[in-house]
């Protein structure tokens, strides 16, 4: 009798240690996005479905942070235009493979190529977000003049401290974009959860929600998100982090236009875009689009 209570005993314990390790992996991951090896899809359908072509700037001036992992190519190819970052100094990349941060950092600068981009590292090269890190380089761009930040990242959790640093950054007129996550269920993840969060969710090419996008009535806006060609590689990727980046360079178009803006009417503006007033919770206000000027 003792041997099995002391059994049962062990093995709740291992499954205390196994559960706080996956909760511990998982608050810190943020948008998964898988990639496949390709031939013949090489046609760039995402920027022609939001009618980059039609785009009136090239984001001159814009001042966009990017929240997320570190930079092999992005920060080489571009170098006049991103610069870089590292919140805190232990995050290190030693991995010389394609990174997360230099797919979005590619998407932004493709449709404001003239934007200046800050990378700001707050993830390693797995995806694993550090919270003091998150913190600090919030912190960091509040006491700078930045227009967008973009957090292509999720956490599993809410955290009162980093909500309340994002809003700060609201109230200066930042404008905020952050992905809806990469699993399929009817809530957001945090912060795109925020009510004053650009939440973005992923549509396929048909302008169908994606069966791994998240969804729910926080949901503001649905970007392309999957079949996207790497800027750097013979791979497509898919993911929610991608969508964020495409409504980021269509928000510093916007932004360059109209400098005065305020975050409320850039959302209308979106709708606008959008062309779809009603609100439902696949998909929220829809997909913004480039137009012709009239």
């Amino acid at each position: 009798m003792k041997l099995n209570i002391i059994k049962i005993i062990i093995a709740m314990i291992s499954s205390c240690i196994f559960i706080t390790l996956i909760l511990h992996i998982n608050s810190g991951n943020y948008n998964t996005y898988n990639d496949f090896n390709y031939e013949d899809n090489k046609y760039e359908w995402a920027y022609d479905y939001i009618g980059i072509k039609k785009r009136t700037n090239e984001g001159d001036g814009i001042r966009i942070a990017i929240l997320d992992t570190s930079s092999n190519y992005a920060l080489k190819l571009l170098n006049e235009s991103v610069s870089f970052l590292q919140f805190p100094e232990k995050i290190i990349n030693n991995s010389e493979l394609i990174t997360h941060a230099d797919e979005i950092v590619g998407i932004i600068n493709k449709i404001s190529p003239n934007a200046q981009i800050t990378l700001c590292v707050v993830a390693d090269k797995d995806g694993i977000v550090y919270e003091d890190a998150l913190k600090r380089a919030l912190e960091w761009i509040e006491l700078r003049d930045f227009e967008i930040v973009n957090m292509s990242l999720t956490l599993s959790y809410y955290s009162n401290e980093i909500a309340n640093l994002l809003y700060n950054l609201y109230l200066k007129n930042v404008t905020l974009v952050a992905s809806a996550g990469n699993d399929g269920k009817n809530s957001l993840d945090f912060p795109s959860s925020l009510y004053f969060v650009m939440s973005v969710g992923s549509i396929d090419k048909n302008g169908k929600k994606w069966i791994n996008s998240n969804y729910g009535k926080e949901l503001k806006f649905s970007l392309p998100g999957t079949n996207i060609n790497s800027q750097y590689s013979n791979k497509i990727y898919e993911g929610s982090s991608l969508s964020a980046a495409f409504l980021t360079g269509i928000v510093s178009q916007i932004r360059h236009d109209k400098s005065d803006i305020n975050n409320v009417e850039l959302e209308l503006i979106l709708i606008d875009m959008a062309g779809n007033e009603e609100h439902n919770i696949m998909t929220g206000f829809g997909t913004p689009k480039f137009k012709e000027e009239t």
